[in-house]
């Protein structure tokens, strides 16, 4: 938790942006104005929790729920942010998934509930299907146009899926092997033009890569009995291999 988090650094200093770093610490001094990120399945979870990071800043939504509110508090009171730290972020988000209208619930939903919230940044919802190679070139001419001029800032590949069934995208691919791994990379590949030495590329990864020692010669199941978790084990080694 944060508050075990934030106990433990107040013991030990030199931890600060170690395992034991919350959210809240390590954003504390940032400011992203003027930055543009790209999140790839942004509408829920984990990734609509990272738009909203990189868009509204270090807010209190962004870091616990509402029933969690009181441990937050508490937090606070105990260890107290630096008198000098600013609770910004304002980076221009570009919302990546496959449904637009549950892209623009989630972005209004994100704004909504921060109506009293300064920032330059805007979020921009963007078509993404993972599994259609076709769908992600069209994304990248989708962000560059979003870009103009601008550089690419930040991208964080936090999409993914889990198969319990054999499934194949409309390219080929094992449905997690092509998602996770293979329709990522084309993403990834085809922006790295726009980045530059200081941008960031994020791979959201999963300790299911433990399930799989290695990647052999049959990542697609075409030779072998299908299995959910081998599939996104092996698809999560990839990402981290990448």
């Amino acid at each position: 938790s944060c508050f075990t988090s934030c106990r433990e650094l107040g013991k030990r200093p030199e931890l600060e942006f170690g395992s034991r770093a919350t959210g809240l610490q390590i954003a504390q001094h940032a400011t992203l104005a003027g930055k543009v990120a790209v999140v790839t399945g942004g509408n829920s979870g984990i990734g609509m929790r990272t738009v909203e990071g990189l868009w509204a800043g270090t807010s209190l939504s962004l870091f616990f729920s509402s029933k969690n509110a009181a441990v937050f508090e508490t937090t606070l009171t105990n260890f107290p942010p630096p008198s000098n730290s600013h609770f910004t972020a304002g980076a221009r988000v570009v919302l990546c998934c496959r449904d637009t209208t549950r892209g623009a619930t989630a972005a209004k939903a994100i704004k909504d509930a921060h109506p009293a919230l300064e920032t330059a940044g805007d979020i921009v919802v963007q078509e993404l299907r993972l599994d259609d190679l076709r769908s992600v070139l069209r994304a990248v001419k989708g962000i560059k146009s979003t870009l103009g001029r601008a550089s690419l800032d930040i991208l964080v590949l936090n999409a993914g899926v889990i198969s319990r069934q054999l499934n194949r995208t409309v390219q080929g691919f094992e449905e997690g092997w092509g998602v996770n791994l293979v329709g990522h990379y084309v993403l990834t590949q085809k922006l790295l033009p726009l980045t530059t030495e200081t941008s960031r590329i994020v791979a959201v990864s999963s300790v299911a890569h433990m399930i799989t020692k290695k990647i052999g010669d049959d990542p697609d199941f075409e030779e072998r009995a299908f299995s959910g978790w081998q599939s996104y084990g092996q698809s999560k080694l990839g990402v981290i291999l990448y």
